[in-house]
């Protein structure tokens, strides 16, 4: 039987995040024009259109003083907010970047832009919406007077068929699999090849965003965004979305299979945290932050929600609450991994930057190795040992660290992301 839940309540950490907002920039949002004409800052956005998916980059300068101003304000850092929203001010769905400012006031940021941004938690009631074509807007970091608005056209939200969404690791840890978002499986290493959604002659009705393997690593299951499940090889079908007549507010992010391999979970972008099979429900996420994976703890017991935002990830059941302060980011996160013992998690950027809490060890990053990917890394994987792990870019492209050893890549494929 399956058990569906969804989270209606709201994330009191951002009401403190946003609070601080207040500090550094006023509520009231120009035209970029408006705010090159009182000197407000300076900043480009490029592109300023695209579909779903985009990835856009961001740069500007708020100035010496306001950089001052706002490490002193944060107490930890120049960090200032970069929001992509529906419409101006606050109290509209958005996405947002708590973004790092140098000393002479300039900053830089990459932003995939979502297909799903969460309520703003201040305001009563909000749960989020779904990116759809149109105008959208970015808010861009300033402190000495209003901060600019830029408009972004979303222009659509199919994604690229070809375009890799997850992978996860053999038993063994001497293989992997990595996905398509049109369902397409690729093996490397000691992974054997159970089947896809194209082998079979199948379009998933959304854009498949997950995979879970079974225990014995015989079989997996595929998610799409609406809650459809696909399974291969010794994975049982234990119910979707669509087959209880349910339609998540947000797009489904991942599927996570129980230790027992007898049910899995599936967690929506709102935090919304559905059961089928033994998987247990424990609580869905707080809504107002998209989030980006379910870690289950080794017990099954518990689970941890984490963030796109860096802000610590909701933990329910006998999950260790992490609490933190928000992280300043350059990139958006898009994928974590948690600990073998269930006491630590890596979380990852689009740009393949790490973040290590708990006891989870820092084995290295793209960042801290100068390395530049073709695409944004969109997806991890911890190896069985705990010691390493693995990135995935949305080319196909695979990075390993620590003990993750490279079994090959779908990127030399030429594939378009």
């Amino acid at each position: 039987m399956a058990r569906l839940h969804r989270a209606r309540s709201r994330r009191v950490g951002l009401v403190v995040a946003c609070a601080a907002v207040t500090v550094m920039a006023s509520p009231k949002l120009l035209t970029s024009q408006q705010a090159a004409a009182r000197g407000a800052t300076t900043a480009s956005l490029t592109p300023t259109s695209g579909p779903v998916g985009t990835v856009v980059r961001a740069q500007g300068n708020v100035g010496a003083a306001c950089a001052a101003q706002a490490a002193q304000a944060t107490q930890g850092g120049a960090t200032l907010f970069l929001q992509f929203q529906k419409g101006p001010g606050y109290g509209q769905p958005n996405e947002w970047l708590n973004v790092p400012v140098a000393a002479d006031g300039s900053w830089s940021a990459s932003f995939m832009i979502p297909a799903f941004v969460g309520g703003q938690a201040m305001t009563q009631g909000s749960l989020g919406v779904n990116v759809n074509p149109g105008t959208w807007q970015f808010g861009l970091p300033a402190c000495n007077g209003p901060a600019p608005l830029v408009n972004f056209q979303v222009t659509g939200t199919a994604s690229v068929p070809s375009r890799f969404v997850a992978m996860a690791s053999t038993p063994s840890g001497h293989g992997y699999w990595l996905v398509q978002a049109d369902g397409g499986v690729f093996a490397f290493g000691d992974a054997p090849y159970l089947g896809s959604l194209p082998g079979l002659g199948l379009s998933p009705p959304a854009a498949v965003t997950g995979f879970a393997l079974t225990p014995d690593g015989s079989g997996y299951w595929l998610v799409d965004g609406n809650g459809d499940v696909f399974t291969f090889g010794d994975a049982v079908f234990y119910g979707s979305l669509p087959g209880a007549g349910v339609s998540p507010l947000g797009q489904i992010v991942g599927i996570v299979s129980s230790h027992d391999g007898r049910g899995y979970w599936l967690v929506g972008a709102d935090g919304g945290v559905f059961t089928f099979g033994d998987a247990s429900y424990l609580g869905n996420g707080q809504d107002g932050v998209p989030k980006v994976a379910l870690l289950p703890t080794p017990d099954g017991r518990g689970y941890l929600l984490p963030t796109s935002t860096g802000i610590a990830p909701d933990a329910l059941g006998d999950a260790v609450p992490m609490s933190r302060p928000p992280i300043a980011l350059s990139a958006l996160l898009s994928e974590a991994a948690i600990t073998i013992d269930g006491g630590g998690y890596w979380e990852v950027g689009t740009d393949g930057g790490i973040f290590g809490f708990g006891d989870a060890v820092f084995y290295g990053s793209l960042p801290s190795v100068g390395v530049t990917a073709s695409a944004p890394i969109i997806g991890m994987a911890r190896t069985p040992d705990g010691r390493g792990y693995w990135l995935l870019g949305a080319d196909g492209g695979v990075f390993t660290f620590g003990s993750a050893t490279f079994a090959g890549s779908a990127a030399p494929l030429g594939l378009p992301w």
